[in-house]
C-alpha cells in the first residue's frame, strides 16, 4: 500500500532560516524531519507542544486584553509580543518597570 504524500510550503525570513538550519545540522537532523516531528505531535496530541503554548502559562483573561491593547495600537499581539522578547534577547534583560516589588530580582 503506497503512502499519500502532500507537499507543504512555508516562508521564513532569512535569519530564522539560518538558526534552524544551524540548530538542526548541530543535531544532525533534517530540518525536514524537525518539522515532521512537529506536525507529528500536533496532530497526535491535538494540542501545540506545552513549551509553545503560551495559554499554560499565561492567564487567559490577561492574553485577551493584551491583544485588545496591541490591537487599538494598530499590531497583532504575536507582533507585540516578538518585539518584546527580541528587547529581551538584545538587553539581556527585562525592563526593570515591569516588575511588581514582589517580582523584582535582588
Amino acid at each position: 500500500m503506497a503512502t499519500d504524500m502532500k507537499g507543504i510550503s512555508i516562508r521564513i525570513n532569512s535569519d530564522l532560516k539560518a538558526q534552524v538550519d544551524a540548530v538542526s545540522e548541530r543535531l544532525g537532523l533534517p530540518l525536514s524531519t524537525a518539522i515532521l516531528m512537529f506536525l507529528n505531535s500536533l496532530a497526535r496530541n491535538q494540542a501545540l507542544p506545552q513549551e509553545l503554548s503560551m495559554e499554560a502559562h499565561i492567564d487567559a483573561d490577561l492574553i485577551k486584553k493584551a491583544a485588545a491593547v496591541t490591537q487599538e495600537m494598530g499590531l497583532p499581539l504575536s507582533t507585540a509580543t516578538t518585539m518584546f522578547l527580541k528587547s529581551i534577547v538584545r538587553n539581556q534583560s527585562i525592563p526593570k518597570e515591569l516588575f511588581t516589588l514582589e517580582e523584582a530580582p535582588d
